[in-house]
């Protein structure tokens, strides 16, 4: 654990806040400091070993505002954004190392910020297949206006909840579990509450979820976005992780604790005073 530099509170009330390298953070990019298209673009942190490469020609993922959803923790800077041109798809993808994760009897959680202006196909997985929706994540079919968990290319049920209109801010969080045996299973859900901890509890019936066999669930290398087809897409805030908290991350109510504190030792020194 390494210390951040103190905070300190007007009257020179100096707290030490613990700032703690994460190990359940396995991937991150909020697109901050990419321009233009991001095709060789790689910030973010976490386990990334490459940057993010165009898979189709013809098609562009350029950076553009960055999309935010209700208390969840974003960064100032860019998403990236696609329309694409007649039938030419879009397919950009970023290889990692799975490290130690991704292995019989563990969780992974995977959360991300997704738009859509059109009624293509869309999604982001992750997998260890060059084919686009391949994996395990959450996608749209054609035609349809349900955001649902997906793997090995097999979508989800698809329920009331996770109906979206076009041009809506989608906060989509898939839970990946790889039990010891038996199949995986991918859970999704479509603007869940960030402050209500999704860990242990089972998908309701507005939600969606998949099970099915596939062995590529425990070697994934790479993270693919997609979309098809005259569709315009805009991702943002990704995030991969083994807790629930990693992927959701709001506000911590202990720095408003603080300010509290430092506020309080204000007013007792000026009546001091």
């Amino acid at each position: 654990m390494t210390l951040r530099v103190s905070l300190c509170i007007a009257l020179g009330l100096c707290v030490l806040l613990p700032q703690v390298a994460s190990a359940d953070l396995i991937l991150y990019d909020g697109f901050d400091s990419y321009s233009g298209d991001i095709a060789g673009s790689g910030g973010g942190s976490g386990s990334w070993t490459g940057t993010w490469v165009q898979q189709l020609a013809g098609s562009t993922l350029d950076a553009t505002t960055g999309l935010t959803a209700g208390s969840l923790v974003t960064s100032p800077g860019a998403a990236a954004s696609t329309k694409d041109v007649g039938t030419i798809n879009t397919q950009y993808q970023r290889t990692f190392d799975k490290g130690t994760y991704f292995t019989p009897g563990s969780t992974v959680w995977m959360s991300v910020l997704l738009q859509r202006d059109g009624g293509q196909k869309f999604g982001i997985t992750l997998s260890n297949n060059t084919s686009d929706y391949q994996g395990a994540g959450v996608h749209a079919l054609n035609g349809t206006s349900d955001l649902v968990a997906g793997l090995q290319g097999t979508a989800g049920t698809t329920n009331a909840n996770t109906s979206f209109v076009n041009n809506e801010v989608l906060f989509a969080v898939a839970r990946i579990t790889i039990p010891v045996s038996g199949n995986p299973i991918v859970d999704a859900w479509v603007n869940p509450d960030p402050t209500v901890d999704l860990s242990g509890i089972a998908v309701g019936g507005g939600d969606s979820t998949v099970t099915r066999a596939y062995g590529g669930v425990t070697t994934p290398d790479r993270i693919n976005i997609y979309s098809h087809n005259d569709n315009a897409i805009t991702v943002d805030e990704i995030r991969v992780a083994t807790t629930w908290a990693e992927v959701s991350p709001v506000p911590e109510p202990a720095t408003l604790t603080l300010l509290g504190l430092g506020g309080l030792g204000l007013i007792r020194r000026r009546r001091q005073a």
